[in-house]
């Protein structure tokens, strides 16, 4: 799916891809689901300490290893 929509996903999209799978879905399903992945994402990204990456989270990394 992402690739035969160039990583674009709507509401409406992404309901009908699941309608078609069997799903029972809606509006407001389908906003929940974007929400939870959007917060997901921005904690792995933004709140995640890894040990490997010295205590710090990826963007914290990331930010420090470009500003050296």
């Amino acid at each position: 799916m992402y690739e035969r929509h160039k990583g674009r996903y709507g509401y409406r999209r992404i309901a009908a891809e699941l309608g078609r799978s069997g799903q029972v879905v809606n509006h407001n399903s389908v906003e929940q689901l974007r929400q939870g992945l959007r917060r997901y994402i921005h904690y792995y990204n933004h709140h995640r300490l890894k040990l490997k990456l010295q205590g710090l989270s990826p963007v914290e990394y990331r930010t420090q290893a470009l500003g050296q």
